[in-house]
């Protein structure tokens, strides 16, 4: 049953995981919770609650008095969002000042403060540090412009006192803070003069660089006006460059054109033809290029007038004529056919319409035109540059002479306000109002001390339940509940068994007062006896009367179970029952195992004890002496020298001289034909526990089923894991049977399949 079903079973810590943590490690939580209780005990007796008084400040506006430094600077100005909560700081930080403790203590009186508190030698420091310890603002109670003020003590009536003392010690606090700047007259109307000069400087240095950028030109009044002339300019001077370079590229051609030099013509496709002379030839060129003006003159008369009319008809008759005689000099020379000269080129027509002297004086005036335009033309993208360059500087004085006037402004007006603040002078702060004068003092703890309490209280208990959770995920790796086994070990369960065990012995009380006379005749029957010494009654994992009973069976139900589905038929089947270690219980199951598969009625079982070195179950069958052989549980002769009750079989896996080499895998594989050969339905092989040296990996792969019995919170998981590997390499199928577990959560929070009904 090595099936990996239950491999994807979703990981994390789920509520029944919580419940099982707390319950089991509920002793350390209460220890700790323990711990915080008498935390909380004595920091209540160290501190008593003393007597509180409450007022309520609101502060309308804020009285600056004029800040010596302009608008923009850092130091005198806020965010927009901060400007209310930067007040509220301001003034928080008034109250919570020494200074103002100070001058409290001293207006209530050191000795009235203090009372039966030793001071030491400085009275008044240690009445204003009383003060301050006593004064509690809370800036998270602010709501607004509201201020709420406590001060407590242990008099009632100097705790009112002392509030109303230091509100009217923060009265004048204020006002110091944000007293006017008369006394700073001075220095204003230097900072004036100052202003005034810079800014007659600035505005002669911003006059020469728009003179300079040309700003101040006729019909220019900014800088955009400038640029945008400048850029205008610009274009209309390359329009016109483009203009004439064309016209000269134009006439150029013309003057290009090949004349009188040209070489006689021969047509080389056709050597009976006569040469063209170059006179014939330039007659040809020329009148083509008639021939091509007349055809498009008339084309563009034809758009205006009829073919009637007299301007076309002379057109026309001239049109006629160029082709008869081109036809002619084709006719006496046709080679001039096969040139293939076209009647749209310009070269011939501008030839035979305008003289080539004229030619040369156009294209050298238009050279000069473009020499012309091209110089303009740096001129002004030089002036655009420069008006680029001083633009940068023209915004940068812009901006200085407004932040210059802005400041003049700001200073000047501070001068004008701090005379008269001089005159006026200032008393008493009227933007601060008492919502809530002092109140009568009551009987209360702090905010702070109840913050203090609960962390005092909170963090032992967390403590406990960090290291509750630490042990149980990290530090104990053991097999605890049957959900490990398939979520942590991916392995199979068969069963779960619950442990019963208090002191090693098994114990009925319930029993032993119902069948003490009946287990005692059963028990003297089979030879187990009492325990020597204890009086107590001892029942084997074979009685009817074991706590156990009901699991063994269910684990035989599933076994049975398990070969049906798996169609396992043949018979014997071989069934070896093993753990990780000592003390987990394997002879007791594989013993109750074997006495159940008994009483089916359906055939023999044989329980064949692996341990030779320990007191193994079979020995338990005989009152303690060596049991049968399983040389002579095998044969039919001395088959009933193994029988312990109906349809049971006990064997040793070796005799009183034999020793275990007689059952290794080699030897062991020879009597696999003598197991098939028996008429046993079932054998069930009590194994020595899984280590690298035992013989049980390397014998399970010649059974139909291994049970691994892992001891509930002594198995540790790594322990478990390389067992099953072992096991895995002899391709077993592995079963697994958590026995010990216990209940820990109770049934109403989380029940898991421990118990039968």
């Amino acid at each position: 049953m090595s099936d990996k079903s239950n491999t994807d079973q979703p990981q994390g810590l789920k509520l029944a995981d919580i419940y099982f943590i707390l319950f089991r490690q509920k002793w350390l939580i209460l220890f700790f919770s323990a711990v915080a209780i008498v935390a909380t005990s004595v920091l209540l007796i160290l501190n008593p609650a003393l007597y509180q008084s409450h007022a309520k400040l609101f502060i309308r506006y804020i009285v600056n008095g004029r800040a010596l430094s302009p608008p923009g600077n850092e130091q005198s100005t806020r965010p927009v969002d901060d400007e209310q909560q930067g007040i509220i700081n301001t003034e928080l930080e008034i109250l919570k000042s020494f200074d103002l403790a100070e001058q409290v203590a001293k207006e209530v009186g050191p000795e009235k403060l203090l009372g039966n508190l030793d001071a030491g030698t400085n009275v008044e420091q240690a009445a204003a540090g009383l003060v301050m310890r006593n004064l509690i603002i809370d800036p998270t109670l602010a709501k607004g412009s509201v201020i709420p003020i406590i001060f407590q003590h242990a008099d009632p009536a100097i705790a009112r006192d002392t509030l109303g003392a230091i509100i009217h010690v923060y009265y004048k606090k204020h006002s110091e803070a944000h007293q006017p700047m008369g006394m700073f007259g001075d220095f204003l109307g230097q900072e004036t003069k100052r202003l005034q000069d810079q800014l007659t400087e600035t505005e002669q240095q911003l006059r020469s660089a728009k003179i300079k950028a040309g700003i101040f030109s006729p019909g220019v009044t900014s800088q955009i006006d400038a640029a945008k002339a400048c850029s205008d300019q610009i274009s209309r001077i390359r329009m016109d460059l483009f203009n004439a370079e064309a016209e000269l590229a134009s006439h150029q051609a013309l003057i290009d054109q090949p004349g009188d030099n040209l070489p006689a013509v021969t047509v080389a496709t056709n050597t009976m033809q006569p040469p063209v002379p170059p006179d014939i030839l330039r007659e040809y060129r020329n009148t083509c290029a008639r021939l091509d003006g007349f055809t498009r003159r008339a084309q563009e008369l034809l758009f205006s007038f009829t073919d009637t009319n007299a301007y076309v008809v002379e057109v026309q008759e001239q049109v006629s004529e160029l082709q008869k005689a081109k036809d002619k000099l084709e006719q006496l020379y046709p080679a001039l056919a096969s040139m293939g000269m076209p009647q749209s080129f310009a070269g011939p027509l501008a030839a035979s319409f305008y003289p080539y002297n004229t030619e040369l004086m156009q294209a050298k005036a238009l050279k000069s035109k473009i020499k012309l335009l091209n110089t303009q033309l740096n001129q002004r993208q030089a002036e655009a540059i420069k008006l680029d360059e001083m633009q940068m500087t023209i915004s940068d004085l812009e901006r200085k002479k407004e932040i210059q006037e802005a400041d003049l402004k700001y200073f000047s007006a501070n001068l004008e306000h701090a005379t008269i603040d001089e005159e006026l002078g200032t008393s008493k702060a009227p933007n601060i109002s008492i919502i809530d004068p002092p109140t009568p003092a009551v009987k209360a703890r702090s905010k702070a001390f109840k913050k203090q309490l609960a962390m005092v209280a909170a963090a032992p208990i967390c403590a406990g339940l960090a290291l509750a959770f630490l042990i149980e995920l990290f530090l104990d790796t053991s097999v605890k509940r049957p959900s490990d086994v398939s979520a942590k070990l991916h392995l199979p369960l068969f069963m779960s068994i619950p442990k019963i065990r208090t002191n090693g012995r098994v114990r009925f009380p319930a029993l032993e007062d119902k069948n003490r006379l009946r287990l005692n005749e059963a028990n003297g029957k089979a030879g187990t006896g009492a325990s020597p010494g204890n009086g107590r009654m001892e029942v084997g994992p074979w009685e009817a009367n074991h706590p156990l009973r009901r699991f063994y069976e269910g684990l035989r139900d599933r076994l049975i179970i398990y070969f049906e589905v798996s169609k396992l038929v043949h018979k014997p089947k071989l069934v070896a029952v093993t753990s990780c270690g000592p003390g987990a219980g394997v002879t007791s199951m594989a013993a109750g195992l074997a006495a159940t598969l008994s009483e089916t009625g359906d055939g023999k079982v044989l329980y064949v004890d692996m341990n030779p070195e320990q007191q193994g179950a079979s020995q338990m069958f005989y009152k303690g002496k060596p049991g049968c052989g399983l040389e002579d549980a095998l044969q039919l002769e001395t088959k009933e020298n193994a029988m312990v009750q109906e349809n049971l079989y006990a064997a040793a896996a070796q005799t009183q001289a034999g020793a275990l080499e007689r059952i290794l895998p080699k030897q062991f594989t020879q009597m696999v034909p003598r197991f098939r050969a028996s008429d046993y339905d079932y054998i069930i092989f009590d194994m020595p526990p899984i280590t690298q040296t035992s013989v049980t990996p390397r014998l399970a792969c010649l059974m139909d089923m291994v049970l691994l019995v892992i001891e509930s919170e002594k198995t540790r998981q790594e322990v478990v894991q390389h067992a099953s590997s072992l096991l895995a390499h002899s391709s077993a199928s592995v079963g697994v049977v958590l026995n010990k577990t216990k209940t820990y959560v109770p049934s109403r929070l989380h029940q898991e399949l421990l118990e039968g009904s």
